[in-house]
C-alpha cells in the first residue's frame, strides 16, 4: 500500500477546486461576453445605450451660392466697423464705404458729359449712348444707381461711396480693414480692371454639413428628418438632412448624409469646423 504525503494530497485538492471553478457556466460568460467588458469594439460614432449616435460631420460651403464683393477702382477703405463674419445682412446692406480719388475725376467727367448733353445732340446722334456708357462706367466701379441718379440731379459728385452686400445671407469673411489703401489694378478698357475682393457674402443655403454615417444607420434615414448639430462650445443648431448618398464606400461602408442648417442658426457655423449631429430617434439597429 502507497501512502501519500499530506502535502500531495493539499495539492491535489486546490487543482480540483480550480479546475471545478474554471468549467463553471458562470466564468465561459464572462469570458464570452463583450459586455462584461465595456459593450465590444469601439464604435466613435456610438453614444451611450439611452442615447442617439453622434456622428462626426464638417462644415462646408457651395461655392456656387457665394458672392465676392470687389472693389474695381483704387480707394482707401474709411468704415467697415460694423462688418464682420457671421453678420446677417439683407440684400442692399451698406458692408463699408470708400473714398476714390479716381472715382471723383469719373464722376466729374460724367457730370461734363450730362451737361453738354443738349449740345452733344446738336451735332452728335451718339448724345444718348454717352450717357449710357457713363452711367455702366460709373455703377461698375461701385456706385448704386441712386448714386448715379443722384449725381445727375445734383450736379455734385459722391466723395464717400458706400460698399452694398449683393445678396441676403451672411458675410463669410472681410479682408480689408479700415484705412486700408485697395489698388484695383491697372485698367487696360473701360471695364476691364481686375478688383479686389474685399468681402465674400454666402447666400442663406450656402452652407452644408456633411457626415460619414455608418451605412447601417444611414439606410434607416430619411430626406427632409430632423438633425441635431452639436458644436464645440457645447451649443446646438438644429437642421434637417438635405441629401443621402446612394453609395456606399466600399472601404468604411459608410454613406455621405448632407445637412442643411436652419438659417437663423447658419452664421454660428465656420466653414472647415468639425461639428457632431445625430438624428432624433435613431439608435444602435438589432443585430437579432
Amino acid at each position: 500500500m502507497c501512502v501519500r504525503s499530506p502535502s500531495f494530497l493539499v495539492r491535489h485538492a486546490v487543482l480540483a477546486v480550480c479546475l471545478m471553478a474554471a468549467l463553471a457556466p458562470g466564468a465561459a460568460l464572462a469570458h464570452s461576453d463583450p459586455g462584461a467588458f465595456g459593450g465590444g469594439p469601439a464604435n466613435l460614432g456610438r453614444g451611450g445605450h439611452d442615447e442617439p449616435p453622434a456622428f462626426r460631420a464638417t462644415v462646408r460651403v457651395d461655392p456656387r451660392r457665394v458672392q465676392d464683393v470687389v472693389l474695381k477702382v483704387n480707394a482707401r477703405i474709411v468704415d467697415i466697423s460694423g462688418t464682420y463674419p457671421g453678420r446677417r445682412v439683407a440684400e442692399g446692406d451698406v458692408l463699408m464705404s470708400f473714398d476714390s480719388p479716381e472715382l471723383e475725376t469719373v464722376q466729374k467727367t460724367f457730370l461734363e458729359t450730362s451737361r453738354n448733353f443738349e449740345a452733344m445732340q446738336a451735332f452728335s446722334v451718339t448724345g444718348n449712348e454717352k450717357i449710357l456708357e457713363g452711367r455702366i462706367n460709373l455703377e461698375w466701379r461701385g456706385l448704386s444707381p441712386a448714386d448715379v441718379q443722384s449725381i445727375e440731379e445734383s450736379h455734385t459728385t459722391v466723395k464717400t461711396v458706400a460698399v452694398r452686400s449683393p445678396v441676403a445671407g451672411f458675410v463669410l469673411d472681410v479682408a480689408v480693414v479700415n484705412g486700408e489703401i485697395i489698388n484695383a489694378g491697372a485698367q487696360s478698357g473701360l471695364f476691364s480692371a481686375s478688383g479686389v475682393t474685399v468681402a465674400r457674402v454666402a447666400e442663406d443655403a450656402a452652407l452644408t454639413i456633411e457626415a460619414e454615417v455608418p451605412n447601417r444607420f444611414a439606410a434607416t434615414l430619411q430626406d427632409g428628418a430632423a438633425a441635431t448639430v452639436s458644436l464645440g462650445d457645447g451649443t446646438a443648431v438644429q437642421g434637417t438632412i438635405d441629401q443621402i448618398a446612394p453609395l456606399v464606400a466600399a472601404a468604411s461602408q459608410t454613406r455621405l448624409v448632407r445637412i442643411k442648417p436652419d438659417v437663423a442658426d447658419a452664421a454660428r457655423l465656420r466653414i472647415g469646423g468639425i461639428v457632431k449631429v445625430s438624428f432624433g430617434e435613431l439608435h444602435e439597429p438589432d443585430h437579432d
